[in-house]
């Protein structure tokens, strides 16, 4: 009688395991890159910088107006931390950044440009001058991106 309890119980768990929803879970969508570009202005002012999960990619320039126009420029490529991607993937929810609205280009009236694009396998999401709710929401995947910018344009400025 106990042995045949156990048997019921032994199968009841088995059918249990069986019947539950086995649905396969959607492929994360992989990053490939994420970049920011800073351009424009009167003084021909270029800022981009790219991640992926290998390389950081930096380069500044610009025309310094109170050096007769003479050109300032770096370039310096990276290693990314590991950490450091990890912190960009964990706070780039696509599905956000996808529906994020594109404001006006300020290029045309001597203004500057902020453009985030993110690479995944198929396409690329990308804004420019980013505004309203879905920009707000991502707020802290830009915090990170600008902090390397201004980490960087300490650490290497541009001559």
């Amino acid at each position: 009688m106990k042995a045949n309890f156990i048997l019921v119980v032994l199968l009841a768990i088995s059918v249990g395991f069986v019947s539950c929803d086995t649905k396969e879970e959607q492929p994360e969508e992989e990053v490939l890159s994420v970049s920011y570009l800073h351009s424009g202005g009167m003084n021909g002012f270029f800022l981009e910088m790219t991640f992926t999960a290998k390389t950081t990619h930096f380069h500044h320039q610009y025309y310094d107006t109170g050096d007769n126009f003479k050109k300032k420029e770096v370039e310096v490529n990276k290693t990314t931390p590991n950490k450091l991607w990890k912190s960009l993937l964990d706070k780039c929810d696509l599905d956000i950044l996808e529906k994020v609205k594109s404001g006006k280009s300020y290029i045309p009236v001597d203004g500057t440009d902020e453009v985030f694009t993110v690479k995944i396998k198929e396409k690329e999401l990308s804004f420019t001058n980013g505004y309203g709710v879905e920009y707000e929401q991502i707020h802290d995947f830009i915090d990170i991106i600008e902090e390397q910018v201004q980490q960087y344009q300490s650490k290497y400025p541009a001559k």
